[in-house]
């Protein structure tokens, strides 16, 4: 049987994998960027900082004695976090996380993805790509990406289960069982698993079965409504669990279960 023995919610993004002293390096990029999702507009970089002018004082929360006590703080909330995961020794993790074109593109761009393939590949950190990002997004890759190919077995039956259970719940997920492909070989699972397996997990192989979920790519639902079509699908997706633990025996499957906290990108 399937037991939900823990669930967790983290964030994952790069200042997390980031020394304080080269968080500019990330500002950098933003301000280069046009587009920034904030509350159901997009703005650019000057636009946002106007908008949110007076709302805190950017100016103290940046300095480097805010940046370290902050970052600090988090690597102790990181450690004591991937502890807990390792006392609870689940068997499987169902990992909720955000595809930022990593799998899927403008070809395609479902709300909710389940993946039920036979294994699925967390890629190496490639080298080459990496001497194309910018300096801000190339000190964190490594924080999602190990150093060689590494592979997590996938648990089908139950990853199956949770698809026809949310099928049963009136949602039209979309189902993907066959890692995305590019010229290299198969392209590597997305930084919010891989942060998991790299930051919480240590590398540990523990079975996966991954949900992926559009977060912020138009066209979309408003913040609101998105928020409460994942609490939705979490919600049947325990319940999938919770029935298979009351209705099958022979099996103690101990699962563990994770979702991103939610963010806003921008200042």
């Amino acid at each position: 049987m399937a037991k939900i023995v823990y669930g967790f919610g983290s964030s994952h993004g790069p200042l997390l994998s980031t020394p304080p002293e080269q968080w500019d390096l990330r500002a950098a990029d933003d301000r280069k960027n046009p587009q920034h999702p904030f509350r159901g507009s997009v703005y650019t970089f000057p636009e946002l900082v106007d908008l949110r002018r007076g709302e805190k004082d950017f100016h103290r929360e940046m300095s480097i004695e805010v940046r370290r006590s902050r970052h600090e703080r988090n690597q102790r909330a990181l450690d004591r976090l991937g502890e807990k995961v390792a006392d609870v020794d689940p068997d499987i993790l169902v990992i909720v996380g955000d595809d930022q074109h990593e799998w899927f593109f403008d070809d395609i761009q479902p709300s909710f993805t389940i993946y039920c393939g036979e294994q699925v590949i967390n890629g190496a950190l490639d080298q080459e790509k990496m001497k194309t990002k910018s300096p801000g997004i190339a000190v964190a890759m490594s924080a999602y990406y190990p150093a060689e190919d590494h592979i997590y077995p996938v648990p089908k039956d139950l990853a199956h289960a949770i698809i026809q259970g949310a099928i049963n719940d009136e949602f039209d997920v979309a189902i993907s069982a066959t890692q995305r492909a590019g010229p290299k070989g198969p392209i590597g699972i997305g930084h919010a698993v891989g942060f998991i397996y790299r930051r919480i997990l240590k590398d540990r192989p523990v079975p996966v079965i991954p949900i992926l979920l559009n977060t912020y790519f138009p066209a979309q639902s408003t913040d609101t409504e998105a928020v409460l079509r994942i609490w939705q699908i979490d919600r049947a997706r325990d319940r999938e669990l919770e029935w298979r633990e009351r209705e099958q025996a022979g099996r103690n499957l101990r699962v563990g279960r994770h979702q991103p906290l939610r963010y806003r990108r921008g200042v």
